[in-house]
């Protein structure tokens, strides 16, 4: 080969090498860690973190090089050198920035790498598909269907929050004992500051107090992101979000002394912490020292802002690929709230939420009596409009609305006497959620007392009771066996009303008048002796007999008696 052709090959390749890629060949292992903060870095061979908005980016090179992060649409976000084994801050996520898979490119003079790195947003799209509700066995039924969109996902929890309670105090027991005894552990929420707990450690049947060290912490489970085979596998480890001190307490038989336990801001490393708080089902560990023995409790806790501190009325576990998720809660009708539907799904490894606010179309009715100031319990009520259903429980009406607004009128029977218009106020509700209506009206308190012939108060029989003018189907019937029976009976007041008395076949009819709020009336069966049969009332009928000829028979003498003085 000439010298001159030689020349023309060197030229040719040199060129070529020189249009390659700015990006260096990479040749070996190299060791690269990227996390959320110095303090807790992953090598890049095991997996890479998923990241969100409001979290930052780290990276620590054990060579020095050039780094350049791009966003999915190929722009250059940051640009920066980094020193040899020194943890650096790359970037900070902030929720204008596209969600999807970014490119993290590390760059050195004999080497180079390109790390996926993947941004995931916190929020899920949902939709309410259907939601009703219905009211079963003294409860309010919550049912309905939530969609979205056809994504892949690992399963996840429903949850139905009360927006207005504040949760329980939580108690849990450990699984190991301290001697023979259980421990428990109180868990407290601070109503008026998301975030913080208070913990308090006790054991009821501790004969002595006893000087323990505690301390506490908050676990997450934190996705990891690594190629195996041509395929993203997301793999879990569990990392502290949230950390205490030791301390020494004395344990006691009550919830007493305890230690505070302060969540970070979300997305940011706390205290304690070695990656970011994000919303999501943690785990509380509690360790308790004596001696040389540790002692562990742990619990599963909901940390969601603006839920943290709220009642869990219910929940349903979601599984994974459907896209549809039906639910039904039932709740206590005197304990009713607005709620909200808390969608949890796990999306690339990230709790993604998914939140809507409902509000039961329910409204309460009571009837009181302006007489007596007492609540009415025994009375049935039917709406003329805009009620779907309603049911009576412990005197209050749960009236189910059609609509957020309803005007109706009602039929109101009080102790099985139907009550007129004029005898309500109002005799037109206007209904709203929640909101608790009161009907006034004006029972008198009537108790009746039902003699025989010769006054004796009659212990047992049959008396009905009903409006004069009125259907006979609206009236009170009552089957006596004491008096007590026929005390305090609710009527209203300016009624008239007729009562019909039964006894061992006798019966009677009389009319009435309500005039004022406590009466007597009494019933006198004119022809009916109390415990009478044929027998007793023929000797009843002889007795009077015998009686009147013992008299025609004295007076009788004593005439006699007269006319001899005489003679």
């Amino acid at each position: 080969m000439k010298k001159k052709e030689l020349y023309f090959i060197l030229l040719t390749l040199l060129l070529l090498f020189l249009s390659l890629p700015s990006i260096p060949i990479t040749f070996g292992e190299i060791k690269i860690e990227i996390g959320f903060s110095p303090k807790r870095l992953f090598d890049i061979n095991l997996g890479s973190p998923i990241f969100m908005p409001f979290e930052q980016l780290w990276i620590n090179v054990f060579d020095g090089a050039s780094v350049r992060l791009k966003n999915p649409l190929g722009n250059v976000i940051k640009s920066l050198r980094v020193m040899p084994n020194t943890p650096t801050l790359i970037y900070t996520f902030n929720q204008f920035d596209t969600q999807g898979l970014w490119y993290l490119e590390v760059i050195s003079t004999t080497w180079s790498k390109v790390i996926p790195i993947y941004l995931e947003g916190v929020n899920l799209n949902a939709r309410v598909e259907s939601l009703k509700f219905a009211l079963q066995n003294d409860t309010l039924v919550i049912q309905g269907n939530i969609a979205i969109k056809n994504i892949n996902h690992e399963g996840g929890m429903l949850l139905l929050i009360d927006k207005k309670a504040e949760n329980q105090t939580l108690t849990i027991s450990s699984k190991s004992n301290l001697g023979d005894m259980p421990i428990y552990l109180e868990i407290i929420q601070n109503p008026n500051q998301f975030g913080v707990l208070i913990l308090k450690p006790y054991a009821p049947s501790l004969k002595i107090t006893t000087l323990a060290s505690v301390w506490a912490e908050i676990s997450i489970d934190l996705p990891l992101i690594k190629s195996e085979d041509n395929r993203s596998v997301i793999i879990y480890t569990n990392e502290v979000i949230a950390k205490t001190s030791k301390m020494l307490i004395n344990i006691t038989t009550i919830p007493n002394e305890g230690l505070k336990l302060q969540l970070p801001k979300i997305h940011e490393v706390g205290r304690g912490g070695l990656v970011p708080f994000r919303p999501s089902i943690g785990v509380i560990n509690f360790y308790l020292q004596i001696d040389d023995l540790i002692y562990t409790l742990n619990t599963k806790f909901l940390f969601i802002p603006d839920v943290f501190s709220k009642s869990v009325k219910g929940f349903v576990e979601l599984n994974p690929l459907s896209n549809t998720f039906p639910y039904e809660f039932a709740l206590n009708l005197q304990n009713l709230s607005t709620y909200q539907l808390i969608l949890i799904l796990r999306v690339n490894g990230v709790d993604k939420i998914w939140s809507t606010d409902i509000t039961p179309l329910l409204a309460k009715v009571k009837i009181l009596n302006q007489l007596t100031h007492e609540i009415v319990k025994d009375y049935e009520i039917s709406f003329d409009k805009g009620v779907i259903d309603s049911i009576i429980k412990d005197g209050e009406t749960y009236a189910l609305l059609d609509n957020n607004e309803v005007s109706t009128t009602f039929n109101l029977i009080v102790n099985g006497i139907q009550l007129l218009n004029d005898e309500t106020k109002p005799n037109i509700l206007n209904l709203k959620p929640f909101t608790e209506n009161v009907i006034n009206v004006n029972l008198s308190r009537v108790s009746f007392l039902i003699v025989d012939y010769l006054d004796n108060p009659i212990k047992s029989g049959r008396i009905k009771i009903f409006r004069e003018g009125l259907n006979k189907s609206s009236e009170i019937s009552i089957i006596w066996n004491n008096d007590i029976s026929l005390r305090n009976i609710s009527l209203p007041i300016n009624g008239i009303f007729k009562a019909i008395v039964e006894v061992d076949g006798f019966n009677i009819t009389k009319s009435f008048i309500i005039n004022d709020k406590i009466m007597l009336i009494k019933i006198q069966l004119e022809k009916y002796i109390k415990g009478s049969d044929f027998i007793v009332s023929t000797l009843f009928y002889l007795s009077v007999i015998i009686i009147i000829i013992e008299i025609f028979i004295a007076i009788k003498v004593w005439l006699r008696a007269i006319q001899l003085t005489k003679a």
